[in-house]
């Protein structure tokens, strides 16, 4: 556990931070299709949220090498 904080509050290296954004972009592509009317919009919705917040949190634990 010390370990898995350990590497949440280090300096994440550039390329992981770019991917990041791109995983909370998705986020809010994913939250403007919910809004939609349609049944399919908002099912497609909670997949790419659910991948954009995956991509989001999975690049904020990579760490520069020590």
């Amino acid at each position: 556990m010390k370990e898995l904080i350990s590497r949440l509050t280090e300096k994440t290296p550039l390329f992981w931070k770019n991917i990041q954004k791109v995983g909370l972009g998705l986020t809010v592509v994913g939250t403007a299709f919910i809004a939609s009317p349609s049944v399919f919009l908002v099912s497609i919705g909670g997949y790419i949220i659910m991948a954009g917040s995956i991509i989001a949190g999975l690049s904020q634990l990579t760490s520069v090498e020590r």
